[in-house]
């Protein structure tokens, strides 16, 4: 069942708990999206919003009455805390590799699914944007109890992203993203690359 603001702001309290960086940011847990994004984005305008993350003004946003229930809403912090705040706790050009690295993932099987929805979601925006989104999807996935191997998770950054000596599959994928997680949760994580805007990756 839809679930209310306090219910909202009470899970988002438990997710800092989980990722103490996460406190660094602001949080605006709205009934619609118009209050939670703008005005003017409306469902008719702008489609249905869940949440956006605002890197500028390190600002997290929700609307909680386009969420199913509790889990939906979950998975929706994981996408903009874990996904899109995350992403920028890579220095600039870290996360250039690894946006480019995703983008080169549209072949491969395990990743087709979510290339198909982010496509119809976002098909006017650009490559490196769907791009950040694919490993935003990856995200919500990401459990509390989800903890890495630095090593293996440093291997494969270096070899999928970095070096590119192999193609990046979707079990790459999610383990970055689960390092990124645990930096969020040990504090070893940090802001690196600081957008321009809040439209911006750079």
């Amino acid at each position: 069942m839809p679930i209310t603001v306090e219910q909202g702001q009470e899970l988002i309290a438990e997710f800092c708990r989980i990722y103490p960086v996460a406190l660094q940011l602001k949080y605006k847990v709205r009934a619609t999206q118009e209050e939670a994004v703008h005005e003017t984005a409306t469902i008719e305008r702008a489609g249905r919003i869940l949440g956006a993350y605002f890197p500028v003004r390190r600002c997290a946003a929700f609307a909680v009455s386009n969420f199913r229930d509790a889990n939906d809403f979950t998975q929706t912090i994981r996408h903009e805390i874990l996904g899109h705040f995350g992403l920028n706790t890579f220095k600039p050009s870290e996360k250039r590799a690894l946006i480019s690295a995703i983008s080169k993932t549209r072949s491969q099987p395990d990743l087709s699914k979510l290339w198909s929805d982010v496509d119809t979601s976002y098909s006017q925006r650009s490559e490196s944007f769907k791009a950040e989104e694919i490993f935003c999807l990856a995200c919500e996935a990401v459990e509390p109890d989800s903890n890495v191997d630095w090593p293996r998770a440093e291997r494969t950054f270096h070899q999928v992203v970095l070096a590119r000596s192999r193609p990046m599959e979707y079990e790459d994928l999610f383990t970055i993203a689960i390092m990124v997680a645990n930096g969020l949760k040990d504090r070893t994580g940090f802001q690196r690359t600081f957008p321009a805007t809040d439209n911006d990756q750079w």
